[in-house]
């Protein structure tokens, strides 16, 4: 008798289903637990075994960490994503997290300002250095005037007489006042512009004599090289009209002295030498004659040295000098030579190339004029 009983409950099981359709195609749907691994498993199936198309999405929720226990994570939703606008000035460490603020505030830190101010610092020192040379460049001491030694003529010869204007109706004159008022103009006019000293020979000593005393050589200079130095010249000289003018030619002693004094002096430098007669007085000489009347040949090599040791040019101005050779007399004055080719030699060796000869004042006034002339322009 459970036959109708069981009837009973299937008619009553279908009255049950809403949408009247057959049980068969009743669906069940099972849902599994997130496994260990974090992805979500779906098993949809039928009463007939077969899969559904129904799927489902992922449960982010349930995500676990590694190291982390096994309950829920806090839900995701709550977390906000970094502004995009900011990411290119807020890097991210290997985690994916901002770097703090802290880290940007080391970055502003750095040392790029620093360096900056002192490469200014160390071009303002360029500028500094540049300025100083131009200064030390420009307050250069400017070159010394050249120095000159007159070596005036004080021998007995020098109390001769000749023309003094080229003029045979006037007086003639002494070669020693000739010589003396050429020198003073040229003093006055260039003493401003040249270092002037002055020496003579022979020595103030020497005597009209025929033996040594006529050859007694000068101890010193009358005044050494400076500017503005005429006065003490002129006041170291015999006077324009003094007379006994005594001595014979012994250049060789004055002229070393002129040569000693310009060699310690700085600047261009020269020697202008006042002759007529060539040098005598000759050291070593066996007797009087030889003395006075032989030729010193020891002076001319003095000359080549004093350019080539020093720069010191020779210049060499004439009175009278006779272009002859001389004959041998007993006169004091050097035998056997041409005055005029010796002082020529004299010239050229000292670096001025020929003797300025006159024969008269105005043309001695000339020839020291064209000699000053020269030295300026060294």
């Amino acid at each position: 008798m459970r036959t109708p009983f069981v009837l009973l409950f299937a008619l009553a099981l279908l009255s049950a289903c809403p949408d009247g359709g057959d049980a068969a195609s009743s669906t069940t749907t099972t849902l599994s637990t997130q496994g260990t691994t974090g992805a979500p498993e779906t098993a949809d199936t039928t009463s007939t075994g077969q899969p559904t198309s129904t799927t489902l999405a992922p449960l982010t929720t349930t995500e676990e960490l590694p190291g982390t226990s096994t309950g829920p994570l806090p839900d995701t939703t709550t977390t906000t994503a970094p502004d995009t606008s900011d990411a290119s000035s807020t890097p991210l460490d290997d985690t994916g997290t901002a770097e703090s603020s802290s880290t940007t505030v080391d970055s502003s830190s750095t040392g790029t300002t620093a360096d900056s101010t002192t490469t200014t610092a160390d071009s303002t020192t360029t500028t500094d250095s540049t300025t100083t040379t131009t200064t030390d460049s420009t307050t250069a001491d400017p070159p010394e005037p050249a120095a000159v030694v007159l070596l005036l003529n004080k021998s007995g010869t020098m109390d001769d007489l000749w023309d003094h204007d080229g003029n045979p109706n006037t007086p003639t004159i002494r070669l020693w006042k000739s010589q003396h008022t050429v020198v003073a103009a040229a003093l006055d006019d260039h003493e401003d512009a040249l270092r002037f000293g002055a020496g003579v020979f022979p020595s103030p000593n020497a005597k009209n004599m025929y033996n040594d005393q006529a050859c007694v050589p000068a101890a010193a200079l009358v005044a050494t090289t400076k500017l503005g130095n005429a006065g003490p010249i002129l006041a170291g000289l015999p006077g324009p009209d003094a007379v006994d003018q005594l001595g014979g030619d012994a250049i060789k002693e004055s002229y070393a002295l002129a040569v000693a004094h310009l060699a310690a002096v700085p600047g261009p430098r020269a020697i202008v030498l006042f002759v007529d007669d060539a040098p005598n007085c000759k050291d070593g000489a066996p007797n009087n004659q030889a003395l006075l009347e032989g030729y010193d040949d020891t002076v001319l090599p003095l000359v080549g040295d004093a350019l080539a040791d020093h720069g010191i040019r020779t210049y060499v101005v004439g009175f009278n000098v006779k272009d002859m050779l001389l004959p041998f007399k007993i006169d004091g004055q050097t035998d056997g030579v041409n005055p005029h080719a010796v002082f020529t030699q004299f010239a050229a060796d000292g670096g001025t190339q020929t003797l300025r000869n006159a024969m008269n004042e105005a043309q001695l006034s000339a020839a020291v004029a064209q000699v000053i002339a020269e030295i300026l322009a060294f």
